[in-house]
């Protein structure tokens, strides 16, 4: 597989998996514009579009792509949310992970993390053309699930719980700080979770585990970076 990151972060968020014979975006919480940018503006090559939940940085341009005749794929609850589940061009995913979806050349798997939103999931995605398989997990604190035979992984690694810890115990800390730095604790995967969960999956096949939606303020790229590589012995990116 190939993989691609449009954009990473609380800014926007969406990426291009590419098995050679089918194209994938995950994501599309930026404008249109850069999606067709990166598809050599040829929307028609994708084969549709995953949704992991309905905030505004993953899922901002999904009317767009509806309009261009993109197919929409997220959970009920996340096509209830952005106002769109029934309508023609979306698929309702059961977030039962031993449940399969088919999409061109690609088997998808979604289950359920765990996030302030409605439904909001993550995907495990298998492609039949070169028998690969992906992780993929954002905005979660959490997964319930281990996994095994990975050959590439994308999860959020999103601050060091130090960094939080340090600005809650700030005197001169306010209510706000007080409320976006206990959002961030419930709802967007710590360093250490991160390397926790890693190490629970069987990474013997893994090629490259990819760490995203890295917070501005409260995330180390270099530290993440080595931390990760350190524990799993693999090789690690950062979108």
């Amino acid at each position: 597989m190939k993989i691609k990151c449009i954009s990473s972060g609380s800014k926007g968020n969406a990426y291009l998996i590419d098995d050679g014979v089918s194209t994938l975006l995950m994501e599309c919480g930026v404008k249109i514009d850069k999606i067709k940018q990166a598809v050599d503006y040829r929307l028609s090559r994708l084969a549709g579009c995953l949704i992991s939940h309905e905030h505004n940085d993953h899922a901002k341009c999904y009317k767009n792509l509806m309009l261009r005749g993109v197919k929409i794929f997220a959970s009920k609850g996340t096509l209830e949310s952005i106002g769109v589940y029934g309508q023609r061009g979306t698929f309702a995913l059961d977030t039962n992970v031993t449940v399969e979806t088919t999409v061109k050349t690609f088997s998808i798997r979604a289950f359920k993390v765990h996030h302030d939103a409605k439904e909001p999931t993550g995907f495990l995605i298998h492609s039949n053309k070169t028998n690969e398989n992906l992780l993929f997990i954002t905005d979660s604190y959490y997964c319930d699930y281990s996994f095994k035979n990975l050959d590439y992984i994308m999860i959020e690694c999103n601050h060091i719980s130090e960094r939080l810890e340090h600005q809650l115990n700030n005197p001169n800390r306010n209510s706000f700080i007080d409320t976006h730095i206990k959002r961030l604790m419930r709802s967007h995967m710590s360093l250490d979770t991160c390397i926790d969960f890693l190490k629970s999956c069987e990474l013997y096949r893994t090629k490259e585990i990819m760490l995203l939606h890295l917070s501005d303020a409260n995330a180390d790229e270099e530290l993440m970076k080595s931390e990760v590589q350190k524990a799993t012995g693999k090789i690690v990116k950062v979108f």
